[in-house]
């Protein structure tokens, strides 16, 4: 029984594995992104287009996403290496820096579940205030004991979308500005543009009460909006 607060920290050599496990999923949203891209441009042009133009413009975004996502990566790993899981008598807060902190009372949770790779997640009736937590923890063992205590610990049958949803959201986003910028029909434009401000409005609201994004990340959502008002500008020139 716990009778003090117990504080949990990252394993010293972690971040070289968590590093490794982000590069495949991050290529692969790089990848998709440039397709998008792709499609957009044959989809736009109806077969009127200079390849080298094509093949151009896709390597500077394969590029350009590419430095975003492993600066992306190594901010990740930054802040992971400060991740702290602290255990009280009625409570359990997760610590990451540049993160808005989650506290859980015990009470609230709901579940904890262990996933296939022995990451446990502790989940309440809120989405934002989940708790997930990677096998790589010192004293792993002795983490899962207190937490049994809470709550029994159960095979998550959960699949983990995260990655997918990171992958469409991106897709999306590129796909959807690329095409108001290349789409001459004016009705085609003004349903695109439509679509892009519902995706910019929905991005921001939701980045900026997430608790599982950076602060950083949410400090650059200005950029959307940015790329939305050069978008109105294209949009609003068509119409006249």
């Amino acid at each position: 029984m716990l009778t003090e607060p117990r504080q949990f920290s990252i394993k010293k050599d972690a971040s070289k594995e968590l590093r490794n496990k982000a590069i495949i999923p991050n290529l692969l949203l790089v990848l998709s992104c440039v397709i998008g891209w792709i499609a957009v441009v044959l989809y736009a042009s109806n077969g009127d287009y200079k390849p080298e133009t094509l093949w151009t413009s896709s390597a500077i975004i394969f590029i350009g996403l590419s430095i975003s996502q492993y600066r992306n990566i190594m901010r990740q790993i930054e802040a992971i290496e400060n991740f702290t899981i602290t255990i009280e008598t009625n409570s359990i807060y997760r610590d990451i820096a540049n993160f808005p902190t989650v506290q859980l009372y015990h009470s609230e949770i709901v579940a904890i579940e262990r996933s296939k790779n022995s990451d446990l997640v502790l989940r309440s009736n809120d989405k934002e205030n989940t708790i997930y937590i990677p096998n790589q923890m010192e004293n792993f063992e002795e983490l899962k004991m207190l937490l049994s205590q809470i709550r029994p610990i159960e095979e998550s049958t959960k699949k983990n979308n995260l990655v997918l949803k990171a992958i469409l959201s991106s897709v999306c986003m590129i796909v959807l500005t690329a095409a108001v910028f290349l789409v001459s029909d004016t009705l085609l434009l003004s349903i695109t543009w439509i679509l892009l401000l519902a995706y910019v409005i929905y991005y921001i609201s939701s980045t900026k009460k997430s608790k599982h994004i950076d602060n950083t990340t949410k400090n650059n959502s200005w950029i959307l909006v940015l790329v939305l008002a050069l978008a109105t500008i294209k949009v609003l020139y068509s119409w006249l």
